[in-house]
């Protein structure tokens, strides 16, 4: 039982933390709802469930692969790239339905149907949640870090419910970020939601050109 109230404490701070994965969560909430929400947080957690195996029942060689002296260019340089390139397509969708919204405020149907909605495939939101989480360092070297000291001389059941109080706190705070986002949609304009997915575009560049720099 102890081994699983570490776990819930550990999955608290996780989850507190301000980044990418916090952004796409709200952003992809408050403009596609909770199910592409949702969607994008089981990408997380299955990202979270294949990193946390792959640490435990292979950390030695998943540490010689992690204090490879190529290892942090080649995955800082392929996760800039990828946050960036999330981050532009944010920006330029919100960019694109401001247009739109300007045009049928405008009164000009012939350009934008007043009530189209686009709507994406769901696994395209659980491939965003997977990519995002993956081609982060720091998941990686968490779930290393987690597996060669706090699990060490921890029997395989404690080991399970420490993972499972971390899960189990992710998934549990993770989905109330997502039904709170989708649920303050209905209460604001349609105009903030798409200024927040453009911010939310341009933090997920930051993220991705420090990751860059930081390599480079």
């Amino acid at each position: 039982m102890n081994s699983l109230i570490e776990g819930v404490f550990l999955g608290l701070t996780l989850s507190i933390m301000i980044g990418p994965l916090l952004l796409a969560l709200v952003s992809t909430s408050l403009e596609h709802g909770v199910r592409a929400g949702l969607m994008v947080g089981v990408g997380v957690w299955c990202s979270d469930v294949i990193c946390f195996s792959a640490a435990y029942f292979g950390i030695g060689e998943l540490l010689n692969v992690i204090k490879n002296p190529n290892f942090e260019p080649i995955v800082g340089i392929g996760g800039g790239i990828i946050l960036t390139v999330f981050g532009l397509g944010l920006i330029v969708g919100a960019r694109k339905k401001m247009k739109d919204t300007n045009a049928i405020n405008q009164g000009d149907l012939e350009i934008v149907e007043a009530e189209e909605v686009e709507r994406k495939h769901p696994l395209s939101h659980l491939l965003k949640g997977a990519l995002i989480n993956a081609v982060n360092p720091f998941t990686v070297l968490f779930w290393a870090g987690t597996a060669s000291t706090v699990l060490v001389g921890k029997s395989n059941q404690d080991a399970f419910l420490f993972f499972l109080g971390i899960m189990l706190t992710l998934i549990t705070l993770d989905s109330a970020k997502v039904f709170m986002a989708a649920k303050i949609k209905h209460r604001i304009e349609s105009g903030f939601i798409l200024k927040f997915t453009l911010i939310s575009g341009i933090a997920i560049i930051f993220f991705g050109v420090v990751m860059l720099i930081r390599v480079l």
